[in-house]
C-alpha cells in the first residue's frame, strides 16, 4: 500500500511533519533526500523479478523502476498527504490542474456525463467543456448549493459529480454530507477540490467523498515558489490514476516534492494564522462604508455561515468583497495598496489581492462574468502571514 501503516498520528499537525517519513534516511539527514535519477537499478535478476511481480500484482509500490512511474522523494510526500487527508493513498502531479484533468480523464469516457456545480475555478470548467467534450463527455453545470438540482441532473450515464469544498472566489461552502450521499445513492463518483480548505479545516473523505484534489502550489507549499497538485483517494482509485500518469507523464518532480515536504511541515501553524487573520480582516471590511458585500463563511451574512460553523475547523485564508463602484474604482484601490501585492495566486506567505474579472475571467463579457457570480467590483484577497493590524492599516489607507 502507498501509505505507511506503521506510523499513525492522532493529529494532522503531527502528520504534516512526520507522515511518510522513515528513519534513518539516506545520509542520516532530517530532511527528505532528493533522489535525482531517471532509471533505477536492481541488485540482481531475482531482485528485478521480485519488484516486477509485486508491481504487476499491485501488492505494493516499489520505489524503483523508472522515474515516470514514481520516485522515492515524490512517493514519500504523497504518503504524507494521504495521512493528512485520511485516505488510503495519494499521488502528486505537476500542478493542480494536472490533478483535476487526470481525475477526469481517468474515470470518464465517451458517452458519460459529468455534473459540476457553479462558482468553481474557471479552468476546471475549461477542462470539462473544452477538452472532455471533444471526446464525447457531456458536461452539465448546476447552481452551487441547490442539491435538488444536483440530483435532478444525475442520469443513468452520469459518472462523476465535481465541486469545491470552499469555492473560489466567493468562498461558498459545500455540504459534503449531502454531496457524498447523492454520489452513494446513485453510485456516482464524487470529487471535491479542497484547495482552499486544506485538511486542517475539513477532510472531505471523512464525509464519504471518493476523491479529493488540491492545487498543492497553494497552502500545501505555502511559499508561492512551486507548481504541484495532489490527489487523495482509496487504493482502488489510486491505481488507475497512477496508470494514466505513467502513460501520459505528469508526476511531480523530486525537487518540487522536496519543497512541498518543507512547506507541509508548517502547514498547521500557517493555516491557523491565516484562518484568524482572514476572519478579522473580513469583519473589518464588512463594516467599511465603501464595501457593499463581503464573502466569507465566518460572517453571519454569508449564505452558508451555519454550515461552515458545523463542518469546518476554520474558514480558510481567502475571501472576496464587493466594492462600491465599478471596475475602475476597484483598480484604484488595488493600485494604492502598499503591503498587499497584486497577484493571481493564493495560499502563500504574502497577502495577494486581485480582480477576478481581469485575471481568470478576463476574456468573458461583464454579463457572462455576472452570471458566474463574478462582478466587476469584486476583489479577491488571499491573506498571508502578515499581522492583521498591518493588513487593516493597508486596506484602510487604500480605501481612503
Amino acid at each position: 500500500m502507498p501509505t505507511n501503516p506503521t506510523r499513525q498520528f492522532q493529529s494532522p499537525h503531527t502528520a504534516a511533519v512526520h507522515a511518510g517519513t522513515t528513519f534513518p534516511k539516506t545520509g542520516h539527514g532530517i530532511s527528505e533526500p532528493i533522489v535525482h535519477t531517471a532509471p533505477f537499478t536492481y541488485t540482481d535478476t531475482a531482485d528485478l523479478r521480485n519488484v516486477m511481480t509485486h508491481r504487476v500484482q499491485k501488492k505494493q509500490i516499489d520505489r524503483r523502476g523508472y522515474a515516470r512511474q514514481g520516485n522515492p522523494t515524490v512517493l514519500s510526500v504523497a504518503d504524507r498527504i494521504a495521512a493528512l487527508e485520511g485516505s488510503e493513498a495519494a499521488v502528486l502531479t505537476q500542478s493542480g490542474m494536472k490533478a483535476i484533468s487526470a481525475v477526469m480523464l481517468t474515470f470518464l469516457s465517451a458517452g458519460d456525463r459529468l455534473v459540476l456545480t457553479s462558482n468553481l475555478y474557471r479552468h476546471t470548467y475549461n477542462v470539462a467543456q473544452k477538452l472532455l467534450e471533444k471526446f464525447g463527455v457531456e458536461t452539465v453545470i448546476v447552481p452551487f448549493g441547490d442539491y435538488d438540482a444536483l440530483e435532478a441532473a444525475i442520469t443513468p450515464n452520469t459518472k462523476m459529480l465535481f465541486s469545491e469544498a470552499l469555492t473560489n472566489p466567493n468562498v461558498r461552502v459545500l455540504d459534503l454530507e449531502k454531496f457524498a450521499a447523492l454520489g452513494q445513492k446513485h453510485q456516482v463518483l464524487t470529487v471535491v477540490d479542497a484547495t482552499l480548505a486544506t485538511p486542517l479545516n475539513v477532510r472531505p473523505i471523512a464525509y464519504g467523498i471518493d476523491i479529493v484534489v488540491h492545487s498543492a502550489s497553494k497552502y500545501f507549499s505555502g511559499h508561492n515558489d512551486i507548481l504541484a497538485g495532489a490527489i487523495a483517494c482509496r487504493y482502488e482509485l489510486w491505481q488507475p490514476l497512477m496508470d494514466l500518469l505513467n502513460w501520459t507523464g505528469g508526476l511531480l518532480d523530486p525537487n518540487s516534492a522536496f519543497l512541498l515536504a518543507r512547506g507541509l511541515k508548517t502547514l498547521a501553524v500557517r493555516v491557523q494564522h491565516q484562518n484568524e487573520t482572514c476572519r478579522q480582516l473580513a469583519q473589518w471590511l464588512e463594516d467599511h462604508p465603501r464595501v457593499t458585500k463581503v464573502w466569507h463563511p465566518d460572517l453571519e451574512s454569508h449564505p452558508e455561515h451555519d454550515l461552515a460553523q458545523r463542518t469546518l475547523s476554520g474558514c480558510g485564508g481567502l475571501f472576496s468583497f464587493e466594492l462600491e463602484g465599478d471596475l475602475a474604482d476597484g483598480e484604484a484601490v488595488l493600485d494604492k495598496m502598499q503591503l498587499a501585492i497584486i497577484g493571481p495566486s493564493l495560499g502563500g506567505a504574502e497577502c495577494l489581492v486581485s480582480h477576478p474579472s481581469v485575471t481568470t475571467w478576463w476574456d468573458k463579457t461583464a454579463a457572462e462574468r455576472a452570471a458566474a457570480g463574478i462582478k466587476d467590483n469584486l476583489i479577491r484577497v488571499s491573506v498571508g502571514l502578515e499581522s492583521v493590524e498591518d493588513l487593516i492599516a493597508d486596506f484602510a489607507q487604500a480605501l481612503g
